[in-house]
């Protein structure tokens, strides 16, 4: 759907920018911006505001993640009965889980905000039980939403195992969470600005194709992520109509930059979403409207002493 050549070249000009801006930094004494300004979004505009928001965020796995399994640290927030039973699983086998925190410990421990920056800096990703999911951002506060680090919901079943445990964990460092907002424009992180650009280019393709999956039709969504009796090209040719009926502009850019488009949707004339016709112009019926006033009134009076007088735009009885 998007040229690679064009994406390929926005993100070198990207980078050429960036580079510039930190030599002009460093030369002035400032301090160089630190990764997490360099960090590369794909931005999506849709034709369309969804009606339908789901709270619990999409899992959109990425061809080359940037966020190595065996660097990230875990946590877990779990309940208060279920944390016994999690922490006695075997450290080496549910890595990269790294610690378990429970809900009675947030509450009581975290009270102050330094407290819970402090457990947000700890981690680099955290997951918690669905079940908790209405209680934490009052108990986590604001600053788990502000650095992106609120906690992933993750459905534990009646018997948990490490194997599960791990695979869950895995499943959403090598991939990006997208939690889509109440407009029409969404991003996701795709890389850094130390990746190279191939392995953004095809970040980038699997995060858009991932984001416009999260507002595909439902029964389409189904056959297309489970692959139900569509073959593939059948699947290709779903995901094609999806690009065409939702996604308006593409464009990719850094954290303090600006964002340069590489997809451009194609309008047609019969497109009921962008209508480039400009105000029709409409006809008067007001003198139209007065002659049938003036026949009905004619009617009326035909047989009494009235008669009646079109004079100009005005109507008399005389």
């Amino acid at each position: 759907m998007i040229n690679t050549t064009v994406l390929a070249k926005a993100l070198t000009g990207l980078f050429a920018e960036n580079q510039q801006i930190q030599a002009q930094r460093s030369g002035k004494g400032k301090s160089i911006v630190s990764d997490d300004k360099n960090s590369v979004y794909a931005v999506v505009s849709l034709k369309r505001i969804p009606q339908f928001i789901r709270m619990k965020p999409y899992i959109i796995k990425l061809p080359k993640p940037f966020s190595p399994v065996e660097e990230s640290k875990v946590c877990f927030i779990c309940r208060d009965k279920d944390f016994d039973k999690l922490n006695a699983l075997p450290k080496d086998k549910i890595a990269p889980i790294s610690g378990f925190v429970s809900v009675s410990t947030i509450r009581d421990k975290t009270q102050k905000f330094q407290a819970r920056r402090t457990l947000r800096d700890k981690y680099d990703v955290f997951l918690c039980d669905d079940s908790i999911v209405p209680m934490l951002p009052k108990l986590l506060g604001k600053t788990f939403f502000d650095s992106k680090k609120f906690p992933i919901p993750v459905k534990l079943p009646a018997k948990v195992s490490a194997g599960y445990l791990r695979a869950q964990a895995d499943r959403v460092i090598k991939g990006e969470y997208f939690r889509p907002n109440h407009g029409d424009t969404h991003s996701l992180k795709v890389g850094t600005a130390d990746m190279a650009v191939d392995q953004i280019v095809e970040n980038v393709q699997s995060a858009v194709n991932g984001i416009v999956q999260a507002f595909m039709n439902v029964e389409d969504k189904k056959k297309l992520l489970h692959g139900l009796p569509d073959s593939e090209e059948q699947a290709q040719r779903k995901m094609k109509k999806a690009w065409q009926s939702l996604v308006r502009v593409v464009s990719v850019k850094l954290s303090r930059s600006k964002a340069i488009p590489v997809f451009y949707s194609s309008i047609k004339a019969d497109d009921k979403l962008i209508k480039l016709a400009g105000p029709q112009k409409i006809e008067p019926k007001i003198k139209k409207q007065k002659m049938d006033l003036a026949h009905k009134l004619a009617m009326a009076v035909k047989a009494s002493c009235f008669t009646l007088e079109i004079s100009g735009e005005k109507l008399f009885l005389r």
